[in-house]
């Protein structure tokens, strides 16, 4: 079974305002007082973005939306976050942005899934923007990114749409 996300965090509410942009967009609220927005078609549509002059070591984030995170996180940390993972194999990245700065940036690293993984980039970005991990979980699965293993699941549960309406990759 695999695993994908493509997805902005940050603390919960950074995000409501997109929603308003287009029903399409997918904004979750996560654990621990964070949030989550999809990086899909309908989030580039809503923000105009038509390049996708991808950022080095990252396969979906482009510099405009790179330039998008770093206005935010004047407001307050932003973290991307990418993953793909199929039969524990995977990739995964993530990059921070705060106070109008990248303060972290994991681009490109093979993970192999065996239970929580302390340094992986997106356990690092969360535990940047103040995730705490209790217990046996990582941040990872302390702020519910486990819920759903697709992105069209993430649409289906945040959006009046059905998963199988998603067109949000392309």
């Amino acid at each position: 079974m695999g695993y994908e996300i493509r997805a902005f965090v940050a603390s919960r509410g950074m995000f409501k305002e997109f929603q308003t942009l287009s029903p399409y967009i997918t904004v979750a609220e996560l654990h621990q007082g964070f949030g989550l927005l999809l990086n899909d078609s309908y989030l580039l549509a809503a923000l105009q973005i038509t390049t996708h002059d991808a950022v080095a070591g990252f396969w979906y984030l482009s510099k405009q939306l790179l330039d998008f995170a770093i206005k935010l996180s004047h407001t307050a940390p932003i973290a991307y976050i990418e993953a793909e993972f199929f039969g524990g194999n995977g990739e995964q990245t993530a990059i921070v942005c705060q106070a109008g700065q990248i303060v972290l940036q994991r681009p490109d690293c093979d993970v192999i899934l065996t239970g929580p993984i302390r340094n992986a980039p997106i356990n690092s970005a969360l535990r940047l923007l103040g995730v705490n991990a209790a217990g046996a979980c990582d941040e990872f699965d302390a702020t519910g990114l486990d819920q759903h293993r697709h992105m069209e699941n993430w649409f289906a549960a945040n959006t009046s749409f059905a998963a199988k309406d998603y067109q949000g990759v392309g």
